[in-house]
């Protein structure tokens, strides 16, 4: 590969640019990525107004006028602060080596900064070591590793429940009290931000015991993703979160993922790989706080 060297290039934020132009470039960062990604317009888009993106907060390097380096950015206020993700940073193939993304937090921190965030929120392939160097140079630190999964749900049969245990679907989402069900914090893409947002387009499947809410599901049938699941702590292995994968079974028979489950979770990862998924790669949660 021919590695292009750099001298004039121009360093801005993207609110002027269209999704069609930032796609484009989207997909040949990721064109020879570990795993490659590829979005069109209207998906980077949706990305966009699902996950609280920020154009006028996102970076890109240019070259007479064409984007060959980003960082995406998007926005949420969570437990009183406000947190900046970086939703996917990438450089095309022949403009890697400049340093690049190193050159785009210079100058979009400051930026950051003068907004009044707290922190910055980020994930990382784990065998992605250059990304990852290139972080802890920034002032990013590791806060948690996370384990990726993807599969068929299998015919397992679980344990019969009796008649006090009904299935029934969500319309509203008390977060409240699903927050108690939960056994660590959920990531970025399925926060419980990103679910409001996402509310028609997912499918919600609660368990009730006496009509008393012990369990749910939420799956979104778009991207074919398991965004949350989670049980009662008094209502675990008895077959709940089971009976709740075979709902989603019985209406989608092909491959599904589930993403950043935190991997001291272990009861929960045996749990997905018993049902038939694979962990098929890990990430890195990395974390920058500014002091003000």
């Amino acid at each position: 590969m021919i590695i292009r060297s750099v001298n004039m290039v121009r360093i801005c934020t993207l609110e002027n640019r269209t999704f069609e132009e930032i796609a484009e470039t989207f997909n040949l960062a990721f064109s020879d990525y570990f795993f490659p990604i590829k979005l069109n317009d209207e998906q980077l888009k949706a990305k966009f107004s699902s996950e609280g993106g920020k154009l006028d907060l996102s970076v890109g390097v240019f070259e007479n006028e064409k984007l060959v380096a980003f960082i995406l950015h998007f926005e949420d206020l969570i437990n009183g602060k406000k947190v900046i993700y970086n939703g996917g940073t990438g450089v095309i193939p022949e403009f890697r080596g400049n340093h690049l993304t190193a050159k785009m937090y210079e100058f979009i921190l400051s930026k950051l900064k003068n907004e009044k965030t707290d922190k910055m929120v980020l994930e990382v392939l784990t065998q992605n070591l250059a990304a990852l160097k290139t972080y802890q140079n920034q002032g990013f630190k590791i806060t948690r590793e996370l384990n990726c999964f993807k599969g068929k749900i299998n015919n397992f049969t679980p344990n019969k429940l009796d008649k006090t245990f009904e299935m029934k679907k969500l319309t509203e989402l008390n977060w409240d009290l699903l927050r108690t069900f939960w056994a660590f914090e959920p990531t970025w893409q399925n926060s419980v931000s990103t679910m409001n947002y996402l509310e028609k387009e997912n499918i919600c499947m609660g368990m009730e015991k006496e009509n008393k809410l012990i369990g749910y599901l939420i799956y979104n049938p778009t991207i074919k993703r398991i965004h949350q699941i989670a049980v009662h702590q008094n209502f675990r292995n008895i077959g709940v979160g089971s009976h709740l994968l075979n709902f989603i079974s019985k209406i989608e028979d092909g491959d599904l993922t589930i993403i950043n489950v935190d991997s001291r979770m272990k009861n929960g990862n045996n749990f997905l790989e018993k049902r038939g998924f694979v962990n098929y790669t890990n990430q890195y949660e990395m974390e920058m706080e500014f002091d003000f």
